[in-house]
């Protein structure tokens, strides 16, 4: 799935992603595995623990304020 994809799904939650492939030029998300999100980080990070991918990330997909 693309960055694109996955805010399409998850809205403005966190975002557990399996084997993420990153651009080098631009480091936004060409493909990956999408396996778990919610508005709630805990819940994300809790649910990371128990993965049993090799690599795996946490994003978040929300607007990030500049405050």
């Amino acid at each position: 799935m693309t960055y694109k994809e996955i805010k399409e799904i998850v809205g403005d939650a966190w975002a557990l992603i399996a084997n993420p492939k990153i651009s080098e030029k631009t480091g936004k998300l060409l493909d990956d595995t999408l396996l778990f999100y919610d508005k709630d980080k805990k819940k994300v990070n809790n649910f990371a623990q128990n993965d049993n991918h090799n690599h795996i990330t946490v994003r978040y997909f929300g607007e990030v304020s500049n405050d």
